[in-house]
């Protein structure tokens, strides 16, 4: 390996933008597109690309368990925890002594403080609570655990046709003794 794919590798590693990466490593930004992908391509760049990446996710404690786990807490998750089991009202922010799994589903909290009829001296405190998307959160774990394989059904009804053409061609090649690779 040179050390101007070195450098592809460590600036790659940077941005994931291998055009950029390509420019910062030295090449011509000419070029740079062509020669990142042809970088990309090359099995031993791509392995210390991988091997980088293992690096970098392991320096920042992530682990495929770690990320499984976050992603079980929003699919698995209740938003009984965001309410008053007794009265059914969403409970106030320093009432919610939510586990680590009800805070890790919530994606965004706030309060609003309407007041509904000018004048009446009354006021209204509304509560909302966000959470991060369920059913795609479901969807990524189901995927992962091969529980929703996503398939791409081609409905071609001249590949038959396709197909007969193709084998009595080859058959007439076949028959007159020329060879074709």
């Amino acid at each position: 390996m040179t050390p101007k794919q070195e450098r592809f590798i460590a600036e790659y590693l940077v941005d994931l933008n291998a055009t950029q990466a390509a420019i910062r490593a030295g090449y011509s930004p000419r070029v740079a597109r062509q020669q990142g992908s042809e970088n990309l391509s090359k099995p031993d760049i791509a392995a210390a690309i991988q091997a980088g990446q293992r690096a970098h996710l392991e320096a920042a404690g992530v682990t495929k368990a770690r990320l499984l786990q976050e992603l079980g807490r929003i699919a698995l998750s209740r938003v009984g925890a965001y309410f008053d089991p007794d009265t059914g009202a969403a409970k106030h922010p320093r009432d919610l002594d939510l586990d680590p799994d009800a805070g890790a589903a919530l994606a965004a909290f706030e309060i609003v403080i309407k007041n509904a009829q000018a004048g009446d001296d009354h006021t209204d405190t509304i509560y909302k609570f966000k959470l991060w998307d369920k059913v795609r959160a479901i969807e990524l774990y189901m995927k992962h655990y091969g529980l929703l394989i996503e398939r791409i059904a081609v409905d071609d009804t001249r590949a038959a046709a396709r197909v007969a053409l193709l084998e009595s061609a080859r058959k007439r090649v076949a028959g007159s003794g020329e060879r074709r690779d």
